[in-house]
């Protein structure tokens, strides 16, 4: 999306394509991008869903160019102590400086948030997990068919609820999920509307 976005038959020379909380260092810097930056706007939002804050906060445009590029952002759970460090960790990986010290993936990411969230599950207080608690078991393939898509979403929810009770970690994953439904509808309208700019 960055690499996208910074088509020069998209925009003017010189002009900065998104908001500036967001962007990452190799766009300030006016070096080449790639999906390693998507990996750095998507921990600053990260960032904010967990804190409730930006992981920069300046008075100018150019203060705030400059954190990115070069002002570390203070470790997630010093913001919010219910935040898990290990799951801050995370965090700080996708906001390096250099590309090559982020996740070099999405999938990359995506494994260490589901990592930190199975150690924050391995170690959750007993008194929130049902008595009868057992793993979900896999739908027959027959009821996989015949369920319509909201009773699909339902039915994880309900095992969702069921693995993690009404815990941080259960709220971090109604936020991931409906982050990653706008993420790809925003993705689906931008290149929509590249489709429709170029005839």
């Amino acid at each position: 999306m960055a690499k996208v976005m910074s088509d020069p038959q998209l925009t003017a020379v010189g002009t900065v394509v998104g908001a500036l909380q967001y962007i990452p260092p190799e766009q300030v810097k006016g070096v080449a991008l790639d999906a390693r930056c998507d990996i750095y706007s998507m921990g600053v939002v990260l960032y904010e869903m967990l804190t409730g804050r930006l992981p920069f906060e300046c008075k100018s445009q150019f203060e705030l160019m400059l954190a990115h590029v070069k002002t570390p952002a203070r470790h997630p759970s010093e913001v919010n102590a219910e935040l898990p460090r290990g799951l801050g960790d995370v965090v700080l990986k996708a906001l390096a400086k250099e590309p090559a010290q982020r996740f070099q993936s999405a999938q990359e990411f995506r494994k260490a948030l589901e990592a930190a969230a199975g150690s924050q599950a391995a170690t959750a207080d007993a008194a929130n997990m049902p008595a009868t608690f057992s793993a979900p078991q896999p739908m027959p393939e027959s009821a996989v068919r015949s369920t319509s898509v909201s009773a699909a979403v339902a039915t994880g929810l309900d095992r969702a609820g069921l693995l993690f009770g009404n815990t941080f970690l259960w709220k971090l994953s109604i936020s991931f999920a409906v982050a990653a439904v706008i993420f790809m509808l925003g993705t689906i309208v931008v290149f929509a509307y590249m489709e429709l700019a170029s005839h």
